[in-house]
Protein backbone atom coordinates (compact mmCIF):
# COMPACT_ATOMS: atom_id res chain seq x y z
CA UNK A 1 0.00 0.00 0.00
CA UNK A 2 2.78 2.45 0.72
CA UNK A 3 4.89 1.91 -2.25
CA UNK A 4 0.65 2.44 -4.57
CA UNK A 5 0.77 6.02 -2.01
CA UNK A 6 4.21 6.92 -3.15
CA UNK A 7 2.87 8.04 -6.46
CA UNK A 8 -0.08 10.29 -5.08
CA UNK A 9 1.82 11.25 -1.58
CA UNK A 10 3.11 14.46 -2.84
CA UNK A 11 0.12 15.63 -4.68
CA UNK A 12 -2.72 14.80 -2.89
CA UNK A 13 -3.77 15.48 0.53
CA UNK A 14 -5.68 12.40 1.70
CA UNK A 15 -3.14 10.35 -0.06
CA UNK A 16 -0.23 11.94 2.57
CA UNK A 17 -2.76 11.54 5.29
CA UNK A 18 -3.05 7.66 4.27
CA UNK A 19 0.74 7.86 4.49
CA UNK A 20 0.47 9.12 7.61
CA UNK A 21 -1.85 6.88 9.46
CA UNK A 22 -0.27 4.04 8.33
CA UNK A 23 3.41 5.41 9.41
CA UNK A 24 1.71 5.94 12.78
CA UNK A 25 0.37 2.10 12.81
CA UNK A 26 3.73 0.87 12.25
CA UNK A 27 5.42 2.36 14.93
CA UNK A 28 4.09 0.01 17.40
CA UNK A 29 4.43 -2.64 15.15
CA UNK A 30 7.67 -2.50 13.81
CA UNK A 31 8.64 -6.35 15.21
CA UNK A 32 5.12 -7.63 12.81
CA UNK A 33 6.61 -5.59 9.91
CA UNK A 34 9.64 -6.56 10.07
CA UNK A 35 8.94 -10.70 10.18
CA UNK A 36 6.75 -10.24 7.02
CA UNK A 37 8.62 -10.91 3.77
CA UNK A 38 6.34 -7.84 2.27
CA UNK A 39 8.65 -5.51 3.78
CA UNK A 40 11.11 -6.17 1.28
CA UNK A 41 9.42 -4.89 -1.31
CA UNK A 42 8.71 -1.35 -0.23
CA UNK A 43 10.89 0.97 -2.44
CA UNK A 44 13.73 2.96 -0.79
CA UNK A 45 12.20 5.76 0.00
CA UNK A 46 9.51 4.40 1.47
CA UNK A 47 12.19 2.02 3.49
CA UNK A 48 13.97 5.23 5.20
CA UNK A 49 10.48 6.71 5.79
CA UNK A 50 9.51 3.52 7.93
CA UNK A 51 12.99 2.79 9.32
CA UNK A 52 13.49 6.88 9.97
CA UNK A 53 10.57 7.08 12.78
CA UNK A 54 10.92 6.23 16.42
CA UNK A 55 10.33 2.69 16.33
CA UNK A 56 9.60 0.05 19.40
CA UNK A 57 13.05 -1.65 18.05
CA UNK A 58 16.45 -1.39 19.09
CA UNK A 59 18.36 0.66 16.84
CA UNK A 60 20.94 -2.39 15.96
CA UNK A 61 17.46 -4.25 14.70
CA UNK A 62 17.04 -1.29 12.71
CA UNK A 63 20.53 -1.83 11.13
CA UNK A 64 19.71 -5.27 10.72
CA UNK A 65 16.91 -4.17 9.01
CA UNK A 66 18.42 -2.47 6.64
CA UNK A 67 21.22 -4.81 5.88
CA UNK A 68 18.92 -7.36 5.06
CA UNK A 69 16.65 -5.12 3.16
CA UNK A 70 19.71 -3.66 1.19
CA UNK A 71 21.00 -7.21 0.70
CA UNK A 72 17.92 -7.94 -0.55
CA UNK A 73 17.69 -5.34 -3.14
CA UNK A 74 20.42 -6.46 -4.91
CA UNK A 75 19.66 -10.10 -5.30
CA UNK A 76 16.70 -8.94 -7.01
CA UNK A 77 18.31 -6.41 -8.93
CA UNK A 78 21.04 -9.48 -9.90
CA UNK A 79 23.47 -6.92 -9.42
CA UNK A 80 26.80 -8.46 -8.07
CA UNK A 81 28.63 -4.80 -7.52
CA UNK A 82 30.18 -5.13 -3.78
CA UNK A 83 29.69 -1.23 -3.97
CA UNK A 84 26.29 -0.95 -4.23
CA UNK A 85 25.93 -2.60 -0.40
CA UNK A 86 27.76 -0.11 0.70
CA UNK A 87 25.89 3.01 -1.49
CA UNK A 88 22.43 1.80 -0.16
CA UNK A 89 23.73 1.14 3.06
CA UNK A 90 25.82 5.19 2.97
CA UNK A 91 22.48 6.01 2.33
CA UNK A 92 20.27 4.24 4.63
CA UNK A 93 22.78 4.48 7.62
CA UNK A 94 23.06 8.47 7.55
CA UNK A 95 20.29 8.96 10.28
CA UNK A 96 21.01 6.13 12.06
CA UNK A 97 21.80 6.41 15.79
CA UNK A 98 24.48 4.65 16.27
CA UNK A 99 24.98 6.25 20.07
CA UNK A 100 22.35 3.94 21.03
CA UNK A 101 23.86 0.87 19.85
CA UNK A 102 25.69 -0.47 22.86
CA UNK A 103 29.48 -1.15 22.09
CA UNK A 104 30.13 -4.60 22.33
CA UNK A 105 26.59 -5.31 19.39
CA UNK A 106 28.58 -2.09 17.17
CA UNK A 107 31.66 -4.12 17.40
CA UNK A 108 30.16 -7.58 16.82
CA UNK A 109 27.22 -6.86 14.40
CA UNK A 110 27.95 -3.48 12.71
CA UNK A 111 31.88 -3.44 12.48
CA UNK A 112 31.72 -7.03 10.33
CA UNK A 113 29.51 -5.87 7.57
CA UNK A 114 31.85 -3.54 6.73
CA UNK A 115 29.01 -1.03 5.69
CA UNK A 116 29.48 1.69 8.15
CA UNK A 117 33.06 2.92 8.29
CA UNK A 118 35.56 2.21 11.09
CA UNK A 119 35.77 5.60 11.59
CA UNK A 120 32.29 6.51 12.10
CA UNK A 121 32.29 3.59 14.43
CA UNK A 122 35.35 4.70 16.67
CA UNK A 123 33.89 7.94 16.58
CA UNK A 124 30.39 6.62 18.31
CA UNK A 125 32.45 4.48 20.04
CA UNK A 126 34.35 7.29 21.89
CA UNK A 127 31.19 9.73 22.14
CA UNK A 128 29.89 6.83 24.21
CA UNK A 129 32.85 6.52 26.65
CA UNK A 130 32.68 10.87 26.81
CA UNK A 131 29.44 11.28 27.92
CA UNK A 132 29.27 7.46 30.00
CA UNK A 133 26.38 5.91 28.29
CA UNK A 134 27.75 2.70 28.41
CA UNK A 135 31.04 1.37 29.92
CA UNK A 136 33.41 1.17 27.38
CA UNK A 137 36.28 -1.96 27.86
CA UNK A 138 39.64 -0.83 26.30
CA UNK A 139 39.57 -4.23 24.29
CA UNK A 140 36.38 -2.84 22.72
CA UNK A 141 38.02 0.17 21.43
CA UNK A 142 41.33 -2.31 20.43
CA UNK A 143 39.44 -4.25 18.58
CA UNK A 144 37.96 -1.25 16.35
CA UNK A 145 41.09 -0.06 16.01
CA UNK A 146 42.85 -3.23 14.63
CA UNK A 147 40.08 -3.50 12.19
CA UNK A 148 40.53 0.12 11.22
CA UNK A 149 44.38 -0.84 11.13
CA UNK A 150 44.08 -3.42 8.81
CA UNK A 151 41.68 -2.04 6.31
CA UNK A 152 43.80 0.20 5.85
CA UNK A 153 46.79 -1.83 4.70
CA UNK A 154 44.24 -3.84 2.28
CA UNK A 155 43.81 -0.42 0.80
CA UNK A 156 46.76 -0.08 0.62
Amino acid sequence: MLNILENYYWRYNSASELVNMILMFTDTRATQLFSRQEFFFLSESMFQMVIGRELNIPEVRKFEMMLQWAKNKIQRNNRNNPWELHCIMNRLTRDLKLYKIPPQELIKVVLPTKTVSNERILETLLYQADTGMYRIQPSFLEECRNAEDVNYNQNR
